[in-house]
């Protein structure tokens, strides 16, 4: 067995396909404070899906029973990009093939200062009243990721445009976008609380919609906005009649 600390969390993997190698960043000897174990049925499962190596299979299995795990903790799976500049986290979300990843280069071009955080499934967590983009093993085809964890400054829901466009959003505005980005746990009490935290999360934490194009000054505007977080607009109720 290893012992891997994400999101400052020990977790325990019952290793049976050297994993050493794929979690090598994240090997602490630490007690963890829970384990899992890749059966082979869940495997095979999962090799019917996708034909891989054994390594590789173990490690998205494994994957998906430490998610179903993280809300007990205060944390979930996100499916984004998160880049780190100014000591804070700038986080990005989009369906697959939408262009996160070429979103992350204009950022890294732009910005001599900026690096990325984790570049596919990043871990969000709450710590000390605070909401953290972590780094994790699952970065993506591209490999972008180290293992810090920053405080998120902003999340940007991304999206093709025309021009390069940004606009301050309520959660309730991009909740279902949202909701598709991130892993919902089958158990009930898991999920019950998960769904807790991300409404925590997406009420504090500033929100963003960007629509942009091949142009690389997309970073810059996103990054000028994001930075800024100004307040939001109070709503107005109704009248009463």
């Amino acid at each position: 067995m290893i012992t891997i600390r994400i999101a400052g969390i020990n977790i325990g993997v019952d290793d049976r396909f050297h994993l050493e190698s794929r979690f090598q960043d994240f090997l602490t000897d630490q007690e963890p404070a829970f384990t899992v174990r890749v059966t082979d049925a869940e495997l095979e499962a999962e090799n019917r899906l996708q034909p891989n190596p054994k390594n590789y299979l173990e490690f998205i299995c494994a994957y998906r029973k430490i998610a179903e795990q993280l809300p007990t903790y205060d944390a979930f799976v996100f499916h984004g990009a998160v880049i780190g500049k100014d000591d804070k986290a700038f986080v990005f979300t989009a369906p697959s093939g939408t262009g996160k990843t070429t979103h992350i280069r204009f950022w890294l071009q732009t910005f001599p200062d900026a690096w990325v955080v984790n570049g596919d499934k990043p871990i969000i967590c709450k710590r000390d009243g605070k909401f953290y983009a972590c780094g994790t093993p699952w970065r993506g085809k591209e490999g972008y990721g180290g293992t810090k964890d920053l405080v998120i400054q902003s999340i940007c829901c991304l999206s093709r445009g025309a021009e390069n466009r940004i606009e301050r959003k309520q959660g309730s505005e991009l909740a279902e976008r949202l909701m598709h980005q991130v892993y919902l746990p089958k158990q009930t009490n898991h999920l019950i609380r998960m769904l807790a935290l991300m409404d925590e999360c997406f009420r504090t934490v500033p929100l963003y919609s960007l629509a942009c194009n091949l142009d690389p000054n997309a970073a810059r505007i996103a990054y000028e906005a994001m930075k800024a977080t100004p307040e939001l607009p109070a709503r107005s109720e109704p009248a009463e009649h």
